[in-house]
């Protein structure tokens, strides 16, 4: 069974994923304007994200790295490369991102493998997913 290279995107509001890495890094977080903030500070959003964004494929961990980040309005649209399976059975997904500081964060997540999609919501309280495919 081969593997292949599949993306990951992630959209956050500009404000809040300044304060989320701001208290997770403030010794090392740099202010800037949005637009080459993300520059700056990639190897902290990128850390941040190993621990509150984890992915299994087949009941696999599978490894992302940051590739880009576009700014759009007022939020930031992260996109992710993983390495994975050719052929997926499960995705299951744990976003708590930013559930740390605010109570009420809802992280919504979609799943594309080819032509099949599955959307599914993440809250403090039920902070993982689940994707037959």
């Amino acid at each position: 069974e081969g593997g292949r290279e599949s993306s990951l995107q992630v959209k956050v509001f500009y404000d809040d994923l300044q304060s989320g890495i701001r208290a997770a890094a403030p010794k090392e977080f740099q202010s800037s304007v949005p637009e080459s903030w993300t520059e700056k500070n990639k190897p902290l959003i990128q850390s941040y994200f190993r621990k509150h964004l984890l992915v299994w494929v087949n009941r696999q961990a599978a490894s992302f790295q940051l590739q880009s980040v576009s700014w759009e309005q007022d939020a930031y649209f992260l996109q992710f490369r993983m390495q994975c399976p050719a052929d997926w059975d499960l995705l299951q997904v744990k976003a708590d991102f930013l559930m740390e500081l605010f109570p009420d964060q809802t992280n919504v997540v979609q799943a594309v493998d080819g032509k099949q999609k599955r959307f599914g919501r993440t809250t403090p309280s039920n902070p993982g997913l689940e994707f037959p495919f």
